[in-house]
This record gives C-alpha cells, structure tokens and sequence, in this order.
C-alpha cells in the first residue's frame, strides 16, 4: 500500500505526492471490541507519524506504556 501512494497523481492539473501513516491492530491483541481495535491502530499510527511517517507501524502494549508516560 505505502508503494502504491508513493506515486504521484495528478490533482487539479498539477501532480500530487502524498505520504501516509498506517496503523495496524490485530484481534485479540489489539482489542477485544471494534473500538478497541480501532483505538489500538490509532496509537500504533502515531507511533508511525513520530518515527517520520510514511510508514507502518503495529501495535504491540508497550505503545500506549510509552504513550501514557
């Protein structure tokens, strides 16, 4: 996915590059409910943008441990 974006496109006549941050969250690791889930990824995607972005990260505990100090 992060190749695939990694192209430019053309937007408004001009072209576009565009970066992501992904977060990624697995059940049951992750979370038990959806918004768990979802929280969980929401963590692990800023980890993403603080390591520079453009990137993934998956979540793993040890992310809200770091996030909560």
């Amino acid at each position: 996915m992060l190749k695939l974006l990694a192209e430019p496109f053309e937007l408004a006549g001009g072209p576009l590059q565009v970066s992501v941050s992904i977060g990624i969250a697995v059940y049951p690791e992750g979370g038990a409910t959806a918004d768990e889930l979802l929280s969980a990824a929401d963590s692990a995607m800023y980890l993403a943008k603080q390591s520079g972005g453009n990137t993934y990260r998956e979540y793993a505990c040890e992310i809200d441990d770091t996030r909560a100090k």
